[in-house]
């Protein structure tokens, strides 16, 4: 490890600022727990640090959790995110508990998921928990949604931003956000609106875009009616359209200006309740369908018709039950029964000056259905002694039968009004059917040089997963966490490029496969420090080491080295924070030859709230300006330059 490593790391403590001992989680039991004693190692974003990092959406809310890795997503506009190696179609996202979905599989686009109705958002680190199924191999984010207060609450927020010399005509970036709460004694109601208009970023000329011109809103509702039973209905409507030029080179003509546009629509409807019986017992039951719609023009300008159309739908249905009951004082058993239905229909319509041809881009029937049965008992030993064994059994409609155990302890060595020690320590038998996507889905980017060819034959993945964290928390100023992880995996389903098809066609051909024995491995250390009253200091180290067992080389875009630390001042008036992220160069192709270089990220942002009601807002992100160049096609540093904002939003 470099000098430069140990420095950064001399500087790095982190987690969140704010009270630990006081911070509720769920996720990791689906019970409420308070942060400190919850068995299973959790991670928590809150509203507060929401606020003060400006953020936009889940990826900018969670960038500076250490050992989550965001990274632009393949072939696709957005952003998702990897956690100790898996990769973002491993990581399980949640909204109350509802797993999300992207039309292309499972990869969630995180920028596509506002933050102007979430109270926090909590992250588990690879396959702990056995309340969750198939995709939760890596790990799980739930992004908890704010429940309205008594009374009507009204909110509006306006920000304007520029990319500077790299916003095509000096365009602005926009974002407008409105919500209305309204709550009393029989129900509670909430609508939430986020609209952004992006500029899109130019690099180099008009036909060298690194992201698009784009339009997104986000229409988020609920009513409640409350009771001793409890029950709800939430739509949730995601508008989105993208416009991004681009050239291609064509033999004998040469380059050749295009233009790429992207139309998405997502559609949800969730119903739900929950309530406690005479004997302290509790349900919930929560439902969902949603459909979600993509369609992709490619022209080309110099005709006048569009060359190229892809339409793709993916529907999804959900059904998840859960009982909870207390046995014998010292038991708490969770259990329930989930029910899963997804489909795709993609295909693709090739237009010429004298004929249009439709070409189905799935290679077999691609849906599928799940049940799953899921049993935990939280046993609590004695005072500082917590265990939590439960297993997960899942039918798949393609793949058969398969029960995953896990377990996890918590000891408090020390638990004091000053001073607690924990240690944690999880097993998790991680389990994951191919997608549709992997299995199906013919990705043809050809006018990009590639084609990514699914595989029908890819056998389902499966994993050991260790994780071991020793916890400090000194609860006036000062926590820090060492965590050690182990994942050994059997069929990491990954892409690699055959070479021979790619000479035989003329472009680059991906092809999905399983990789026989995978693993990944490394530590976490985190901590948060706060002094003089209105300062702290909170960052984080992670070391990741990654390895195909069969060929012994390091596994693609997995940086080894990570650093992370936000340094920030809060007053009642005023919050000033400056973030920092560091992350080391990494391999590009399965051989090792290859590599992404190294990034470094330094945010700089601050809020004043003039009064109770009024705060204004301005920063910088991406001080350094470092960013992918778009000539090098096996950089994955990220696509957005410098970026300087200010907004101002009003609360009434």
């Amino acid at each position: 490890m470099s000098f430069k490593i140990f420095l950064l790391l001399a500087l790095s403590i982190i987690l969140n600022a704010q009270v630990i001992d006081k911070i509720e989680v769920t996720t990791g039991t689906r019970t409420n727990k308070v942060l400190s004693e919850a068995p299973i190692r959790t991670e928590v974003v809150t509203k507060k640090d929401i606020a003060n990092l400006h953020a936009k959406n889940v990826s900018e809310a969670i960038k500076n959790i250490p050992g989550l890795l965001i990274k632009e997503t393949h072939g696709k506009q957005g952003q998702s995110v990897s956690i100790q190696g898996y990769d973002s179609d491993r990581v399980l996202i949640l909204i109350d508990g509802e797993p999300m979905t992207n039309p292309s599989g499972q990869t969630v686009d995180l920028t596509q998921l506002n933050v102007n109705d979430v109270e926090s958002i909590e992250i588990i680190k690879g396959a702990a928990s056995a309340l969750y199924g198939s995709q939760a191999m890596g790990g799980v984010i739930n992004i908890i949604t704010s429940k309205p207060k008594n009374g009507n609450h009204n909110s509006a927020s306006l920000e304007l931003g520029s990319y500077l010399s790299k916003s095509p005509d000096d365009m602005p970036v926009a974002q407008a956000k409105l919500s209305s709460t309204y709550k009393d004694d029989n129900i509670a109601a909430s609508i939430y609106a986020d609209y952004k208009h992006d500029s899109g970023v130019k690099l180099k000329d008009e036909f060298t875009y690194a992201l698009p011109e784009a339009d997104r809103l986000n229409l988020n509702a609920e009513l409640r009616f409350l009771a001793q039973n409890e029950f709800y209905v939430k739509p949730r409507i995601y508008l989105e359209r993208t416009l991004k030029p681009f050239s291609s080179f064509v033999p004998g003509t040469g380059e050749v200006k295009k233009e790429k546009d992207e139309v998405a629509q997502k559609y949800r409807l969730g119903l739900g309740g929950s309530g406690k019986l005479k004997n302290s017992d509790s349900w919930k039951i929560m439902a969902f369908g949603e459909r979600y719609y993509d369609t992709t023009e490619t022209n080309t300008l110099s005709t006048s018709y569009i060359e190229n159309i892809r339409e793709a739908v993916i529907d999804l249905a959900h059904l998840d039950s859960q009982y909870d009951t207390t046995f014998l004082d010292s038991h708490l058993i969770t259990m329930g029964i989930t029910l899963k239905y997804q489909a795709l229909e993609q295909e693709e319509i090739k237009n010429s000056q004298t004929n249009s041809i439709k070409i189905n881009e799935l290679t077999g029937n691609a849906s599928s259905h799940t049940y799953e049965v899921y049993i935990q008992d939280d046993w609590f030993i004695t005072n500082n002694f917590e265990v939590l064994p439960g297993f997960r059994y899942q039918n798949d409609s393609d793949f058969g039968s398969y029960l995953s155990p896990k377990i996890s302890f918590l000891y408090s060595f020390i638990d004091n009004d000053y001073n607690n020690l924990n240690i944690r320590a999880s097993y998790g038998n991680g389990y994951r059917a191919p997608s549709i996507k992997e299995r199906y889905f013919n990705f043809d980017h050809s006018q990009y040089g590639y084609m990514v060819i699914g595989n029908p034959n890819l056998e389902p993945e499966s994993s050991h997963s260790y994780q071991l964290s020793f916890e400090w928390i000194r609860k006036k100023n000062f926590n820090a966490n060492i965590n050690f992880y182990y994942n050994d995996i059997k069929d990491l389903i990954d892409t690699k490029k055959n070479i021979q098809k790619s000479i035989l066609n003329g472009l680059e051909i991906h092809e999905y496969i399983n990789i026989d024995s995978a693993l990944t491995s490394g530590v976490e250390i985190s901590g948060a420090f706060y002094f003089m009253n209105h300062y702290s200091i909170n960052g984080g180290y992670t070391y990741l080491y990654s390895e195909d067992k069969n060929t012994k080389k390091h596994l693609t875009s997995r940086p080894e080295h990570q650093v992370k630390t936000i340094l920030s001042y809060n007053k009642s008036t005023t919050n000033i924070l400056l973030s920092f992220i560091y992350e080391s160069d990494e391999f590009v192709d399965s051989e090792n030859k290859i590599k992404s270089p190294s990034s470094t990220q330094i945010d700089i942002k601050m809020t004043t709230y003039v009064t109770k009601l009024l705060s204004i807002y301005g920063g910088i992100n991406n001080l350094l300006d470092n960013h992918q160049n778009v000539d090098d096609e096996h950089d994955l540093r990220t696509k957005r330059p410098r970026y300087i904002y200010a907004g101002v939003t009003y609360n009434f």
